[in-house]
């Protein structure tokens, strides 16, 4: 009975810091995949990933090390998730900076990956990186790292402290540098068409700007949209590259 029990605990501590980054993970974490068939790949990851891990020194059930632990496992799988989910989050940033200067803020379309609404060219960048995520097996390298992590840190032996706690505050701010990096060539062309039609508006008042500059601005925009794609690639795969070496940070 002691060994089932034993047993029964190694795959419930693996199954809470599994489940929790399946909850928070970018693309399988949101509204698409239901509740159910996230619960069912939580468990798969589990059963595949809990033999492997060495024996546990779990504390007294229900004391307040044993709350402790669990939270600590909780946070661990929602911080490995957000280390991945910020870099989806500064593609739909640079899409609606430059949604916003070419004229299309106002075109809104429901975003069932985050549950509101959003631009139409954010969704539209958004489904470049998922592509881009996938084709380049970034959800099995997440699953590749989650292991590792349950490996040659289990449950019990990794602590966390406040310096851990406030990586994905200052991953934030490199993840909005490399927002302003997709978008400010577009940014900067259309600020240059604003400008132009600015000294047009000087030059001849009663030209219609609103008839004329919104065509060629949303034309110019669309335009910087196809060449800034080369630029989202290798920011996107290099800052994805970025956010698995944070993911280390959150145990080494």
């Amino acid at each position: 009975m002691t060994q089932l029990v034993e047993w029964a605990s190694q795959y419930a501590w693996a199954f809470f810091r599994i489940a929790a980054m399946w909850m928070a993970m970018p693309l399988y974490g949101s509204g698409v995949l239901p509740m159910r068939l996230r619960l069912v790949l939580a468990c798969v990851c589990t059963g595949l990933v809990a033999p492997l891990m060495p024996e546990l020194a779990v504390p007294a059930a229900w004391s307040a090390a044993w709350w402790l632990m669990l939270l600590q496992e909780i946070a661990l799988g929602v911080l490995m998730a957000m280390s991945l989910a910020l870099v989806f989050e500064m593609v739909r940033l640079a899409a609606e900076l430059m949604g916003m200067s070419m004229g299309l803020g106002f075109a809104q379309m429901s975003d069932p990956l985050n549950g509101a609404t959003s631009p139409v060219l954010g969704q539209y960048f958004s489904i470049i990186a998922i592509l881009l995520f996938l084709a380049g097996g970034g959800h099995l390298q997440m699953m590749n790292w989650l292991a590792l992590s349950l490996i040659d840190y289990p449950p019990g032996l990794l602590q966390l402290h406040g310096e851990t706690a406030l990586l994905p505050l200052n991953w934030a701010l490199g993840v909005f540098a490399g927002a302003l990096r997709i978008a400010l060539p577009g940014l900067v062309a259309l600020l240059l068409v604003n400008l132009s039609f600015g000294v047009i508006s000087r030059a001849a008042p009663a030209l219609n700007l609103f008839a004329i500059g919104f065509p060629v601005s949303l034309i110019l925009g669309l335009i910087m949209v196809l060449l800034s794609l080369p630029t989202l690639q290798s920011n996107f795969t290099a800052w994805v590259l970025i956010g698995f070496e944070r993911l280390a940070d959150l145990w080494s």
